[in-house]
């Protein structure tokens, strides 16, 4: 869903722009009449490379909370849900934006085995 909401609201391309997304890029902000809203900080992209410094966006793209609406298409109430679900050890600045689950299994002496969950990026 995340995935989606990227690229609709942020106008994010292709999959690599996806990629290189870092979990400081996307800011949960309140405008002055207390409207939630996203704030996405670009980074160099295949069009924008920064080798040219007027090249960049005027404006920087949001997604705004939807007042009256389905909660699971509002960009906001997503953002808030991926938060709460994110390790509380992936949540520096620098840290990858989407994450998958790896799943590992460990032997046991019952001869059971259980399954261990690590965070990676995709």
């Amino acid at each position: 869903m995340m995935w989606f909401m990227n690229t609709k609201h942020f106008g994010l391309r292709g999959c690599d722009e996806h990629r290189r997304m870092k979990w400081g890029d996307v800011q949960l902000l309140t405008d002055v009449n207390g409207a939630e809203y996203l704030e996405y900080s670009e980074r160099q992209t295949k069009t924008r490379t920064g080798g040219e410094p007027r090249n960049v966006r005027a404006v920087k793209p949001k997604a705004y909370s939807f007042a009256n609406g389905s909660p699971d298409r509002d960009p906001v109430f997503v953002y808030k849900v991926y938060c709460e679900k994110r390790p509380s050890s992936m949540t520096d600045s620098d840290s990858p934006f989407y994450l998958v689950l790896i799943i590992l299994r460990i032997l046991q002496k019952n001869h059971g085995s259980r399954p261990v969950l690590w965070e990676s990026t995709i």
